[in-house]
């Protein structure tokens, strides 16, 4: 089983990011989450070198990026407002990958790869077994998002992210670590959107 590392939001320290992620290291955390719609960790000021740097100061902690809180709120619906949203979404998803912040999405190779769209969220379940013509695999956290593909843990996965999604990926789902997943679940509520590209 992979080991999941559970992350202190760096933001509730309230006290500058260096000596943030050294109080967490100190109380024993394994990783860190934090918001990145605003301030100093937002795609817009968190450029070039400095992401490189910003991952290098959490690794030398000895901490990983648990989680990006990338929750821009309402206004997705509003025609004048949902190009800057979407736009913005994929600045943060941009910056999850670049942080080591993965998932696992649909197997591309066998034509199974997630739909692309902006979708809402349609439910939320706990401890669930999710079937198909070929597997039956048991989850803790179930959000389904379009259709009977969702967004969900595995605890099957021993790694995420990379190019695992073109023959490894899932059958349409996208495949979060467990202790992410759990955080999700708290975060997300019914009728969200859900920006979903590759």
């Amino acid at each position: 089983m992979y080991d999941f590392s559970i992350g202190v939001m760096l933001e509730s320290f309230r006290i500058p990011f260096p000596e943030a992620l050294k109080k967490a290291r100190e109380m024993g955390a394994a990783g860190i989450q934090a918001y990145s719609t605003y301030g100093e960790l937002a795609p817009e000021n968190l450029t070039g070198a400095k992401r490189r740097e910003f991952l290098d100061m959490v690794k030398s902690e000895g901490l990983v990026i648990s989680a990006l809180c990338g929750d821009l709120g309402k206004g997705f619906h509003n025609r004048e407002q949902n190009p800057g949203l979407i736009e913005k979404s994929k600045r943060i998803l941009d910056l999850a990958r670049e942080l080591e912040t993965d998932i696992v999405t649909g197997n591309t190779g066998r034509r199974m790869g997630t739909p692309q769209g902006i979708n809402y969220i349609h439910g939320k379940q706990r401890n669930q077994i999710l079937r198909g013509a070929d597997y039956e695999s048991f989850v803790k956290y179930w959000v389904p998002v379009v259709g009977n593909i969702g967004i969900h843990d595995a605890s099957w996965r021993g790694s995420f992210g990379g190019q695992i999604y073109q023959t490894g990926g899932s059958h349409g789902c996208i495949n979060t670590p467990t202790a992410n997943m759990s955080q999700l679940y708290e975060m997300v509520e019914v009728g969200m959107p859900v920006i979903m590209f590759y």
